[in-house]
């Protein structure tokens, strides 16, 4: 049945096949990032009452254990600073932070490729195949 449906839809059918295993690919890929990012905000909490307690030992420790996490890793480049003063603190999360920014909007660009390619792709197979249907017409 399927290789039925791929021969009528023609040769543009594979790489709009393509496209969509790489977004569903990709979409899982990031619904797994996102749903690994719902478990920094008790963490968060944890650093800032640590901190708190001027207990850095304790910080530095928990933000090692989840650097995993986008927020850890900005922290971490904040507090592993060596008596930093106000201004070397800010700017160590605000460039981090910079850095996190990109990974979060990682893929992005394959997505909006897709998005555009897709809709041509689709009208490049209804051309092909109005292109075949005429030609058949004209051939009886």
């Amino acid at each position: 049945m399927i290789a039925k449906l791929f021969e009528a839809g023609g040769i543009v059918m594979w790489p709009l096949l393509l496209c969509s295993v790489l977004t569903i690919g990709l979409a899982i890929e990031r619904v797994r990032f996102w749903l690994l990012l719902s478990r920094q905000q008790p963490l968060i909490r944890e650093v800032f009452q640590l901190y708190r307690q001027n207990n850095m030992v304790g910080v530095i420790s928990l933000v090692r254990q989840h650097a995993e996490l986008p927020v850890m890793r900005i922290f971490m480049s904040a507090f592993e600073l060596e008596r930093p003063t106000p201004n070397k603190f800010r700017l160590a999360l605000e460039s981090e932070a910079l850095a996190e920014i990109l990974r979060l909007r990682r893929f992005d660009n394959v997505f909006e490729s897709i998005v555009g390619l897709g809709p041509l792709l689709s009208l490049l197979g209804t051309i092909l195949g109005l292109i075949k249907s005429l030609g058949n017409l004209s051939s009886t």
